[in-house]
């Protein structure tokens, strides 16, 4: 059987999970996600990511589209991860 796909991914954002639970979308973005994500270093990133892989490939994800700032720590934590492979 072939792994799933995730299309459109912000797998990063696992730091961010719980964060403004409840919220409306406009302030659940201005005052939790926003905020937070403007603090997060490439550090940070490449832990969520890394984070972020771990639950795809539990999950029976094998590929993913991510759609995040920071692209050289997502890349480099999908490839250390396993999810994706340097060619």
């Amino acid at each position: 059987m072939p792994g799933l796909v995730n299309c459109h991914g912000h797998s990063p954002m696992t730091l961010l999970r719980s964060a403004g639970d409840g919220l409306p979308l406009d302030r659940w973005l201005n005052e939790s996600v926003w905020p937070r994500e403007a603090k997060l270093t490439d550090d940070d990133v490449y832990w969520g990511m890394m984070l972020g892989a771990d639950e795809l490939l539990c999950n029976g994800v094998t590929t993913t589209c991510e759609q995040y700032r920071h692209p050289g720590p997502v890349v480099q934590g999908l490839l250390d991860a396993g999810i994706a492979r340097d060619f």
